[in-house]
């Protein structure tokens, strides 16, 4: 049984694959849309200050507001060009 891959992880990769950055103008876009499955869910709501940390490190031009939630859609977060 060691061979199997563990489904968990695999809804966890497939779920950070489907991470929107949107950059339009002077502003930034993070979308992370929720997971259907609640483990998978609860692993990527736990991973988000970690992706947080990761784009604002990649971007230093932008500040970063934290992530919101809306409702069993995404986590949103959105990014504002330093002047």
């Amino acid at each position: 049984m060691t061979g199997e891959r563990n489904s968990e992880v695999r809804a966890l990769n497939k779920a950070i694959a489907k991470i929107i950055i949107d950059v339009r103008g002077d502003k930034l876009f993070v979308i992370v849309p929720v997971p259907r499955d609640h483990l998978t869910s609860e692993a990527l709501e736990a991973l988000l200050p970690a992706i947080h940390k990761f784009i604002s490190n990649e971007n230093e031009n932008y500040r970063f507001s934290s992530f919101e939630r809306h409702a069993n859609h995404c986590w949103h977060c959105q990014a504002n060009f330093k002047n």
